[in-house]
């Protein structure tokens, strides 16, 4: 049974269950425009958080997560779009190092237990930021990358709406009322949609050959 104090990829869930289902109630708030940058630096942190018992990973992630934390504070007084980019791209970096260590983390485990399963979950939600972060600098750079992105809208809307896209994608549900026109924004979601078929198929996979081996191996003992 895994400890409360154990369930290290909880916060990181939690902070994904509240952007989904909390953020949206909250659009017509003053400060509504700066909830995508609330969003990433609460996943940005409980990140850090999940790898705080293991020094060496947490001060690589410290040291990646610094310089996104500068470009935030710098975009406050001076937002432009190569300032984006520049911290999109350290965003990516860092969470791209996020999804490889909880994955590893996950592969590496001897029991299916709760903290695994949280941890597989939000391996496959912070793949689909990862391509949700790809797709704004996509329109960021190329504007019109996209159908169905309405330009007049605020850039929170803009942002949120690649989000729901890149989830979509991910999941293969195809709604049809986003799609890609660049040719590199198609390729990235083609390729999301094979890479997120694959997870599944392969973590799934994996997870009920180890819980079918530990069953056996509690049944001989």
């Amino acid at each position: 049974m895994t400890e409360a104090g154990a369930l290290r990829y909880l916060p990181l869930a939690l902070a994904f269950v509240v952007w989904f289902l909390v953020v949206p109630f909250f659009d017509d708030w003053p400060w509504a425009v700066s909830l995508l940058d609330i969003f990433l630096i609460f996943t940005l942190s409980f990140s850090l958080y999940s790898v705080k018992a293991e020094r060496k990973k947490l001060l690589v992630k410290a040291a990646m997560a610094a310089p996104i934390v500068m470009l935030f504070a710098y975009r406050l007084f001076d937002s432009n779009d190569t300032t984006l980019v520049i911290m999109l791209v350290f965003l990516i970096l860092f969470f791209a190092n996020s999804f490889m260590q909880i994955l590893l983390g996950v592969f590496r485990s001897r029991t299916i237990s709760a903290d695994v399963m949280l941890g597989a979950s939000c391996s496959y939600l912070i793949l689909g930021l990862l391509f949700a972060l790809l797709y704004i600098i996509c329109e960021t750079l190329q504007p019109g990358s996209f159908s169905g992105i309405n330009t007049a809208e605020s850039s929170l809307d803009q942002n949120r709406a690649l989000m729901y896209f890149s989830y979509v994608t991910l999941t293969t549900l195809g709604y049809g009322d986003i799609s890609p026109i660049s040719s590199i924004a198609r390729s990235f979601a083609s390729f999301e949609a094979i890479v997120g078929q694959l997870y599944l198929t392969i973590l799934v996979a994996i997870l009920v050959s180890d819980y079918v081996s530990n069953r056996h191996n509690e049944e001989n003992s």
